[in-house]
């Protein structure tokens, strides 16, 4: 029996979008056990992976904190890690701190996703975490498979799923993915006068977002699902309205209708080629401007600094409200 290693920490987007990465591994390794090291704070999304035998746990400040929590990180990856052999490692990072576990883990081979075993622009990156199965560049032209997940039912109405928070407490200027909560309202005004239930979820960092929904005869979950029940509301919605994010790769997951909004991030590298899903993103020239780590500097100096938004940049004011309902329609009538 194999024994693999997946070292895929956070965020939750990403940790959906290595999944794909499994069933490969199960083709390839049918008796393998594999074991998988990610944030305690998301482990309840990977315990949903029936391919996935154990579970191993570390806080994410460790990993995006100081200088400090990055020094007890490599300690912990040493002490956790060092004593149990395995014969694969997965590693699903491409930051450099990254590159330095394979001399703390024992482990017969590595496979780091980085250079051409790492995320091609332009390529969705559910492909290229599903690559590392078996170390090819392109070995087939197949799309990803995801893993068929468990998980429990929710109990508010089936309705349209808007997130208009997010993409602000994880990195910095993570907020200009965000479209316009304003915008949000809107499009929340029109499907209540179309007839629509409509239904608001976020965690509890985006509790923000309920007061520009005051007076709207709207539903919130934002800061009352976990993970697991999350997922089942996704499931059980009628579409999803998401910028890129998190809740965004999940709809993928369980195949849930999505309307996805893009402004400075391709939507080649987070959407796979086909699937339930319309893609809605700017026709300017400057789209995309992220390159994996910044985002266009006159874009990012717009950011405010009080309250929990940011001044909307100009690819993703470039998409209107209307564009988007017309996009949901087609899912939603």
């Amino acid at each position: 029996m194999k024994k693999i290693l997946i070292i895929k920490i956070g965020a939750m987007g990403d940790i959906a979008l290595a999944s794909s990465v499994l069933i490969p591994l199960k083709q390839l390794y049918p008796d393998s056990r594999i074991t998988w090291l990610c944030g305690d704070d998301l482990k309840e999304l990977v315990e949903n992976f029936p391919e996935v035998d154990n579970i191993i746990t570390v806080s994410r400040r460790l990993v995006s904190g100081t200088i400090f929590h990055k020094i007890i990180f490599t300690l912990f990856c040493w002490f956790r890690l060092s004593f149990s052999r395995y014969d694969l490692c997965l590693i699903a990072h491409n930051g450099k701190r990254y590159k330095i576990l394979p001399i703390l883990i024992s482990a017969k081979r590595f496979r780091l996703y980085s250079g051409r075993s790492g995320s091609i622009p332009g390529r969705y990156r559910g492909t290229d975490y599903a690559r590392l199965a078996d170390g090819s560049d392109c070995k087939n032209n197949l799309p990803p498979q995801f893993p068929k997940i468990k998980f429990g039912t929710t109990a508010y109405p089936r309705s349209v799923l808007l997130f208009p928070g997010g993409a602000y407490y994880e990195a910095p200027f993570d907020g200009l993915r965000r479209w316009s909560v304003d915008k949000y309202r809107s499009l929340a005004e029109r499907l209540l006068s179309d007839g629509h239930r409509v239904t608001l979820i976020g965690g509890a960092s985006d509790k923000w977002v309920e007061r520009y929904f005051a007076g709207l005869n709207v539903a919130s979950a934002v800061g009352k699902t976990s993970i697991n029940s999350l997922l089942a509301l996704i499931s059980e919605s009628s579409a999803l309205v998401s910028h890129d994010s998190g809740p965004m790769h999940l709809a993928v997951l369980v195949k849930t209708p999505l309307v996805a909004l893009f402004g400075p991030t391709w939507h080649r590298d987070c959407l796979p080629q086909n699937g339930n899903f319309t893609a809605v993103y700017p026709d300017i020239p400057c789209y995309p401007c992220y390159d994996g780590k910044y985002f266009a500097f006159s874009c990012a100096a717009k950011r405010k600094k009080y309250e929990d938004t940011f001044e909307e940049p100009s690819c993703l004011a470039d998409i209107s409200v209307n564009r988007v309902l017309e996009e949901l329609r087609k899912y939603i009538n």
